[in-house]
């Protein structure tokens, strides 16, 4: 996801690799944000202390977690090249490798049936020098928050409301009337996102006229074949 960064007003981006930002701050525990955390905590060794405010409250107990894995954390993601590339660059090559199907071609059909393109994405991926892949978001997110390090604090039920930019600090306001700060924070927080929607304006979504249904099946059909993506059109 598109990252958004908010910094204090007396700082630039050279600070944060100049030992400046003690305490960083992330809006959003999804992708964006953890993969983010663990980039920071693995470059930056000035870092103290990454917090990531999520909006979504924590899973009560290890039951609830297990049977909410895949409530609300979505269901398939297709990872280009470029970005198993990126995670490989966190050192997450094994984990990734091993949660995650190769991904060879992809064709597109008719409701009917009838095929109407296709895409080898094998050599584009080669001479990428990473694969495109196929993975459940919720494994990934597993993967994201087990290599989370040492100095990263993930602070569930924590909804952003906004924030007001300080000469030394970013100050942070929550929707309970609870505030923190940070030396500097970045946006990782969905297509709602607050820091966006601060910093750029408030621009609604505008809507493109597709809906797309994606789902995970615990048996795989016999006609399913290994590498190959298939997208039906339909009305």
């Amino acid at each position: 996801g598109r990252l958004i960064t908010s910094l204090a007003q007396d700082t630039n981006h050279r600070d944060m690799m100049a030992g400046r930002f003690g305490r960083m701050g992330i809006a959003g525990a999804g992708i964006g944000g953890l993969a983010t955390a663990i980039s920071i905590g693995q470059r930056c060794s000035h870092v103290r202390e990454i917090v990531i405010y999520e909006r979504a409250a924590a899973p009560r107990t290890r039951d609830t977690q297990a049977r909410s894995r895949t409530q609300g954390r979505g269901a398939a993601l297709l990872l280009w090249s470029n970005a198993v590339a990126a995670l490989r660059s966190l050192g997450l090559h094994e984990p990734v490798d091993l949660a995650s199907a190769v991904l060879d071609s992809t064709e597109v059909h008719s409701k009917s049936g009838a095929l109407l393109s296709t895409l080898d994405v094998g050599p584009w991926s080669e001479e990428a020098g990473a694969p495109t892949v196929v993975i459940r978001r919720p494994d990934l997110l597993d993967i994201l928050e087990a290599h989370l390090p040492s100095n990263v604090v993930v602070e569930f039920g924590r909804p952003l409301g906004g924030f007001v930019e300080r000469k030394d600090h970013v100050e942070l306001r929550f929707e309970d009337g609870t505030s923190d700060h940070v030396d500097a924070l970045i946006g990782a927080d969905g297509l709602s996102s607050v820091v966006r929607r601060q910093i750029l304006g408030d621009e609604p979504a505008r809507a493109a006229g597709y809906d797309a249904w994606v789902g995970i099946t615990p048996h795989r059909p016999a006609a399913v074949e290994d590498g190959l993506a298939v997208a039906t059109i339909g009305q």
